[in-house]
């Protein structure tokens, strides 16, 4: 097949986060035109896994990509532009999931001995819940891997070099919203009502003060404010009503769990001690991604087998990843792979995956797995 024109077409009809139907029913009928794999195993009502087996028992291998788009309008012009409004692959998600495709072809003409490969197609990496769906799944258990890996294109780094690194690759994240409650009043008579201005403002004060900023930290904790609302534009009102949403960040899972929820209950105390009701909300969580060191060493050694360079990352990223989820639980690694130097950054408007990188980037994870299992 044409994985080119494959990947134009996926970008050309985006789909949001768990909204990937069409998406996933094109890579299913790839996959089987491909040739059909020997499972197919839902994961949720879009994510699934394609099964390859060996003869006999063995390890199980798995490569994992996305299906989800972004809510970013396009403003590229070429002809495979998206035709969904509002919708589009800034994230190269598309490329990504033809690289995987890829990886099919060779699988459709080469099983192994032993074991198994799973190619994992996960839904709604972008909200941060599509890789905690597909591991809860009562299914994940038959496709559940002993050493599992990913890749992301990363713009502004030269084409075919693999980013990689022991441990934290990329941050837990989590995102928290204040709802706070006050009392409205006449703005000439603020002292009669509950203004949440100043206890809006001391949740960003004490933001900056726990804000450990340097990325080479072990203690890095990152908070981030990212909307603020309050009152209406009524300027005979004092405000009575006020929300906060801020992202926290961390490349350690228990340091973000600790020092977010430490967060959380100061702003609680002193929003209350204020007279004010407040609830709170936890949302779009991303698990920390740390890289097993024997499945780090493995995508080094696959990139060179490949003829391509490796970049050792002195830092973790910092954009968070649902990838997590699996090298919580399982053994594996991410790697980042260059997208081009003067490539649109991501989540820019207008970014495009280049599809010269897909066949390097698919020789690589051919590669990892022949590093864990011989095929025929």
């Amino acid at each position: 097949m044409d994985f080119t024109s494959a990947r134009k077409e996926l970008h050309r009809y985006p789909e949001v986060s768990n909204e990937e139907f069409a998406t996933s029913q094109r890579i299913r009928a790839w996959l089987n035109e491909l040739g059909a794999p020997d499972a197919i195993v839902e994961l949720d009502q879009t994510g699934f896994a394609a099964v390859y087996r060996g003869d006999s028992p063995g390890l199980r291998i798995a490569l994992r990509c996305e299906l989800d788009a972004l809510p970013i309008t396009e403003i590229n012009t070429f002809a495979h532009a998206s035709v969904v409004s509002g919708v589009s692959h800034k994230c190269g998600h598309d490329g990504h999931m033809t690289v995987l495709l890829e990886v099919a072809q060779f699988l459709a003409s080469h099983r192994p001995h032993s074991g198994e490969v799973v190619l994992l197609f996960q839904s709604a990496e972008e909200t941060g819940d599509g890789a905690i769906r597909a591991v809860e799944h009562p299914d994940f258990s038959r496709v559940a891997p002993d050493y599992i890996y990913a890749l992301h294109n990363i713009p502004g780094v030269a084409k075919g070099t693999v980013l990689i690194r022991d441990g934290a690759f990329t941050p837990g994240v989590r995102s928290l919203i204040f709802r706070i409650h006050g009392k409205t009043s006449h703005a000439a008579e603020p002292e009669k009502g509950l203004n949440p201005a100043l206890a809006i403002a001391d949740c960003i004060q004490l933001a900056e003060r726990m804000t450990v900023a340097e990325a080479s930290r072990d203690d890095f904790f990152l908070i981030t404010p990212i909307h603020i609302t309050m009152g209406e534009k009524a300027y005979g009102i004092s405000a009575g009503y006020g929300e906060v949403h801020m992202t926290l960040r961390a490349w350690d899972e228990q340091h973000l769990q600790s020092a977010s929820q430490m967060y959380c209950d100061e702003c609680v105390s002193f929003i209350r001690k204020k007279g004010f009701n407040v609830e709170t909300e936890w949302c779009f969580e991303f698990e920390a991604n740390v890289n097993h060191s024997d499945a780090a060493q493995r995508v080094r050694s696959a990139a060179h087998a490949c003829g391509l360079p490796v970049n050792e990352l002195a830092e973790p990223f910092r954009f968070g990843e649902d990838f997590g989820v699996f090298t919580q639980r399982f053994k594996g690694a991410m790697f980042g792979f260059g997208a081009g130097e003067s490539t649109p950054a991501l989540h820019n408007p207008d970014y495009d995956f280049p599809d010269d990188i897909r066949s390097d980037a698919a020789g690589v994870f051919i590669e990892l797995l022949k590093s864990h299992l011989t095929f025929v």
